[in-house]
């Protein structure tokens, strides 16, 4: 996993459950395919 330099994270509210990964660019179309 080199080269990445971002996480995205997220927390699911009814039952706190949560999700990382790591990602070398924040783009639109990377989060799009974190939330899918």
């Amino acid at each position: 996993m080199l080269g990445n330099k971002y996480v995205i994270a997220g927390v699911e509210y009814a039952t706190c459950y949560a999700v990382a990964i790591v990602v070398p660019r924040h783009t639109a179309k990377e989060i799009a395919k974190f939330l899918m």
